[in-house]
């Protein structure tokens, strides 16, 4: 038993994203088996414009920590080539469901699940592939470094909300800021983070925390990307 939650494609409403999460546990998934804010709040605003799907347009994306699949499933209407949506293997079942419920062959692009844990190694069929974009809700910086840096020329898109609760009190930082600062450290690859959307508390449909959209850049295109990021936050 679950409940089925509807997200339109276009302002007429007459396509839609059916997305099952598992109310009741009957799935025998994790925490991945409800919806998150973040992927609710950003799937809009990645279909919202035209400039904004060019950012996904022609893809290979991997999603880590997919849950129920609504984050990479929007980047597959989106323009993506292909996505591979991984989480837990317990979580794959129902990520699967909702993965061929969504299934449009005449799009062009293949999704798929697979299982990947972060902090572990990354599986052989992970670390063979080039991906153009990593994509994630929530993320482990050594796991976002080690697939960059297989694929050259590769981003990440995280959709973060600028919570802090699990900093000193005395820090203050939203979550997202430690985080970016692990990935600026040599042995990440001095990466760096552009925001390139803001989704207000109003819009996402939470108490306080606003959505941060960031795209996380390799050392060669942070210059260029960071004048090429400014179109997508109209």
């Amino acid at each position: 038993m679950g409940l089925v939650h509807e997200f339109p494609l276009s302002d007429s409403g007459d396509v839609v994203v059916r997305i099952l999460s598992d109310v009741n546990g009957s799935w025998g998934g994790t925490c991945g088996a409800s919806l998150w804010a973040a992927s609710t709040a950003a799937f809009p605003w990645i279909i919202a414009t035209e400039e904004r799907r060019c950012l996904f347009k022609d893809c290979a994306v991997l999603e880590l920590g997919a849950g129920l699949g609504l984050f990479g499933i929007a980047l597959s209407k989106a323009g993506a080539a292909r996505a591979t949506l991984t989480d837990l293997p317990l979580q794959l079942p129902l990520l699967q469901h909702n993965i061929s419920s969504n299934l449009d062959r005449r799009s062009g692009c293949t999704v798929e699940a697979r299982a990947l844990e972060w902090g572990t190694p990354l599986p052989a069929w992970a670390a063979s592939q080039r991906w153009d974009l990593i994509a994630a809700v929530p993320a482990l910086a050594a796991t976002l470094a080690s697939l960059l840096r297989r694929s050259p020329g590769a981003r990440a898109l995280l959709a973060l909300p600028d919570r802090a609760e699990f900093d000193e009190p005395a820090d203050g930082r939203p979550d997202y800021r430690v985080l970016f600062d692990q990935l600026s450290l040599p042995e990440h690859g001095c990466l760096a983070a552009v925001q390139i959307g803001c989704i207000s508390s109003e819009e996402a449909g939470t108490l306080e925390s606003e959505i941060h959209l960031f795209l996380v850049l390799q050392r060669d295109e942070q210059g260029e990307q960071r004048d090429a990021s400014s179109s997508a936050r109209t």
